[in-house]
């Protein structure tokens, strides 16, 4: 989505899950080089999620600042504006905006991943690799 200091990004909502029923994502036959998956209550917490797991693990100075200084801005592009809705209700429960449990007991959670291309890797080269992916 966006292009900076050499890198790109994308988050992309995967929606409202539990740890048991959550699918995952990866990025094989996709452009991207890593993807990072954030769980919580709004959008914008597991986009936070996905974010701090990034800057966590990846040891290129230059990508780290780069996704730290995501703006709450290109999130909100990203995600779309109910960023702040809660999973509660988002799944149509106005009394209780806590997230609400499965039949398993287990809490659903909004999931964000993060996916990111390498550093270095230039706009030419990244258009070229969506267009083989």
């Amino acid at each position: 989505m966006e292009t900076q200091e050499k890198y790109h990004w994308d988050l992309s909502d995967c929606g409202i899950s539990s740890p048991s029923y959550f699918q995952g994502v990866g990025t094989a036959h996709t452009p991207w080089d890593m993807v990072f998956v954030g769980v919580g209550n709004t959008l914008r917490d597991a986009a936070e999620d996905a974010m701090e797991q990034a800057c966590s693990v990846m040891d290129d100075s230059v990508t780290q600042r780069a996704i730290a200084t995501i703006s709450d801005e290109e999130i909100v592009d990203s995600l779309g504006s109910s960023v702040d809705e809660t999973v509660g209700a988002a799944l149509g429960n106005e009394e209780d905006e806590d997230n609400e449990e499965d039949n398993c007991g287990e809490e659903n959670q909004y999931y964000v991943a993060l996916f990111v291309s390498e550093a270095g890797v230039t706009d030419e080269d990244f258009m070229m690799r969506r267009v083989h992916a």
